[in-house]
């Protein structure tokens, strides 16, 4: 299913919409945007540089479980990326934050759902990078660079 799309009914084929003639018409063929909720980042609020548009998901925001579903939800850095539902819908995007080290907090809303319990929990993620381990012909070989380095510029 897609957020904007144009179903022709001869071939049974859904397209985004941006990808269709806007200029020629066709009588078997409806064109709309998808009035089911979608999972959205609004990122107007999220800094002055870089792009702020904001990004959807890529499906309905439809769950098997009507009473609740399940969110988890990455920061790396400026990057973002959320699963919902063990990755049924995702959603990836960047974050333009000045001096994005020093800001904290985290909001979640819902639009036109009534009342919403939210059960957070976060954690904190190490390095996938090992720690290199110490060795002395490198570290010796590396110095030896550094010192050639600094000789040639001078």
């Amino acid at each position: 299913m897609c957020e904007s799309y144009t179903f022709r009914e001869s071939d049974k084929n859904c397209t985004m919409y941006w990808k269709t003639n806007p200029m020629g018409t066709s009588a078997d063929a409806t064109s709309g945007t998808v009035r089911e909720p979608l999972l959205y980042l609004g990122r107007t609020q999220s800094g002055t540089i870089g792009n702020t548009a904001p990004l959807h998901g890529r499906a309905p925001f439809a769950t098997a479980t009507p009473n609740g579903f399940e969110l988890h939800i990455f920061v790396d850095d400026s990057v973002l990326e959320v699963f919902k539902d063990e990755g049924l819908e995702t959603l990836t995007g960047r974050l333009y934050i000045d001096n994005g080290a020093d800001t904290t907090g985290v909001a979640v809303y819902a639009r036109n759902a009534g009342t919403v319990t939210v059960d957070i929990e976060v954690y904190t993620m190490d390095t996938i990078w090992k720690a290199p381990t110490p060795n002395a012909a490198r570290n010796f070989t590396n110095s030896l660079y550094n010192l050639l380095d600094t000789l040639i510029d001078v």
